[in-house]
């Protein structure tokens, strides 16, 4: 008798295919239902859904045939029972059946090569770029076609764009570090701000305790004041009741002696005695003393309700300060007596009084590099002030006139005589071409249309101060005085005197546009004695005091601001350069 050989199931690999979605390779169960399109080609419910999205029409994946989808969308679509059932008979023998799963969307390692979801088994070695996905040699000459599709080998694709990708990584290098040093910045900005603002909390509960104090020394004064009247007064109550207990005293004891002596005298004796007793009282009573008109006076406090409306109680003011660092300081000078910023090479420019040059420092990563550019040997003294226009000219002012020179220190031409008149002391560039020229003999300030090769005098502003200073925002001139300890700010176009306040050792000054406000250079005494000069901060609208932006400066003459807001002074002996931050 034959044995009865035990079934077994197996499955071919067409058998495979015809019960899987071509697409995500799962089998036809469950929710991957087969889906039949117009074109007869069936896919999973879930790769359909995914392919439609939000549109009404399906382009099958093969054949690129369009099937609209039913109102129902892909779930009413017509499944294939046949494949469905078939799937689910044998569910659990696929479960042991490896399948290849080699999607576009699954990661392909450089040594394997993905197969095509569409025509099964082929190997995509092309790249459609037009379509941005990768297809086998059917897809190639089917549905990805050239001309009208852009074909290119994975292999070279893939080494030119890792090189791309590459030379993208590397150009945000330079981003990166840009960003890591910006964040590293912003977080110092904002642990200073934070520091900054415990130690102004701090000054105004420091403020606070001053007023709490002079109001209790003001108290303490009104008291002692009311003490002193109430003082006096109690000592006219205690004169006054030592007046009438005497009075008083005097009537008993007065009383008495008349009672008892009417008793106790005999008729001859009170006959003869009695008128003096009797004067005498009516002398007491004569003397009956009025009301006592400060007995009714009392003494009242009557606030003042002023210093009491704490609305209009004004502790201090919030200004926006500048705050600096220091950098460095170069150069060893007979007197360092004007400077100027210098734009083209980033440095600045400084004149020596004693030693008749102007010596250029240029920026070299923090430390800055001198060299004379310009020596002025035939008068007795160097240039009082300095300004290099936007073109690069150097103007220098010599008490006679204005000396024109080029960046590279070639002399072009001088303004003086005709123009001017002895006392030039001061110079600055303006927009639009034009220079402000101050002199202190005349107490005026000349502006002058500017170019290269000449030079035209506009008008001239009659100051009520020597400029022995001078700097401009283009529609005002910023003017200190030295003799007088004064700075003034004036309108350019009426001359009229926006603001003037008195400033105790001015020297130099210039605007900070920014802040609005003005930078003024101060000495302390003579300037040479011990290291007490300062830079301190104005507003440029109302001459109001801001605050002192450096201290401990030797003698300062002169500042000048650049665009990077490097500030450097002219400090008699050397140049210090601070950073505002």
């Amino acid at each position: 008798m034959a044995t009865k050989q035990p079934i077994t199931r197996t499955f071919s690999t067409d058998a495979q295919e015809e019960l899987i979605c071509p697409l995500c390779y799962e089998l036809f169960h469950g929710l991957c239902e087969p889906k039949e399109l117009d074109c007869v080609h069936v896919f999973c419910q879930i790769c359909l859904l995914r392919i439609v999205g939000v549109e009404t029409s399906i382009t099958c994946p093969e054949c690129r045939h369009i099937t609209n989808v039913p109102p129902g969308g892909v779930s009413s679509m017509k499944c294939v029972l046949r494949l469905r059932n078939l799937a689910d008979k044998y569910a659990k023998y696929f479960k042991h059946i490896p399948i290849q799963r080699t999607s576009t969307a699954h990661l392909i390692s450089k040594t394997q090569v993905a197969t095509c979801s569409i025509h099964v088994g082929e190997k995509m070695y092309f790249l459609c770029v037009t379509c941005n996905v990768p297809i086998c040699q059917f897809c190639l000459v089917r549905s990805h076609t050239p001309p009208e599709h852009e074909i290119k080998e994975i292999k070279t694709t893939r080494e030119d764009l890792q090189i791309e990708l590459e030379n993208a990584i590397s150009d945000t290098d330079e981003a990166k570090s840009a960003f890591e040093n910006r964040a590293k910045s912003v977080a110092d900005l904002i642990a200073k701000a934070e520091g900054a603002l415990d130690n102004e909390f701090a000054a105004i509960d420091e403020q606070v305790n001053k007023v709490i104090d002079l109001v209790r020394e003001q108290g303490e004064k009104v008291k002692n004041r009311l003490r002193i009247m109430e003082e006096s007064r109690l000592a006219k109550f205690h004169e006054e009741k030592e007046i009438i207990d005497e009075r008083l005293q005097a009537i008993k004891i007065t009383q008495a002696q008349a009672r008892r002596k009417r008793a106790s005298l005999p008729d001859q004796v009170y006959t003869t005695r009695y008128k003096p007793l009797v004067k005498k009282l009516q002398m007491l009573c004569n003397d009956i003393p009025g009301d006592f008109k400060g007995s009714t006076q009392v003494p009242k406090f009557i606030p003042d309700p002023s210093p009491l409306q704490l609305e209009t109680l004004e502790l201090g003011r919030i200004e926006m300060c500048l705050k600096v660092e220091n950098v460095t300081e170069f150069g060893r000078f007979e007197y360092a007596k004007a400077i100027a910023s210098v734009p083209d090479v980033d440095g600045f420019a400084v004149t020596d009084f004693y030693g008749k040059q102007v010596v250029f420092a240029i920026d070299n990563d923090g430390s800055y590099k001198e060299h004379i550019s310009l020596e002025i040997g035939e008068r007795k003294y160097g240039p009082t002030d300095i300004s290099v226009t936007s073109e690069g000219d150097i103007l220098l002012a010599t008490w006679v006139g204005i000396e024109v020179f080029s960046s590279v220190g070639e002399h072009k031409y001088s303004i003086e005589k005709g123009d001017f008149k002895e006392g030039v002391y001061s110079v600055t560039s303006a927009s639009e071409g034009r220079i402000l020229v101050g002199n202190i003999e005349q107490s005026t300030i000349a502006i002058h249309e500017f170019q290269s090769d000449l030079s035209k005098l506009v008008k001239t502003l009659r100051v009520n101060l020597q400029p022995y200073h001078i700097a401009t925002n283009d529609s005002h001139v910023a003017i200190s005085q030295q003799v007088t300890n004064t700075i003034a700010v004036v309108n350019l176009d009426s001359g009229e005197e926006l603001f003037r306040v008195a400033v105790e050792g001015v020297t130099g000054i210039c605007y900070e546009h920014t802040s609005n406000s003005l930078l003024v250079a101060k000495t302390a005494g003579d300037g040479l004695k011990g290291n007490k000069g300062s830079v301190e901060q104005y507003c440029a609208d109302t001459g109001r005091w801001m605050g002192q932006l450096v201290s401990g400066l030797y003698s300062p003459q002169a500042l000048a601001l650049n665009d990077k807001g490097l500030l450097a002074i002219a400090d008699r002996k050397s140049v210090k350069v601070f950073q505002i931050v």
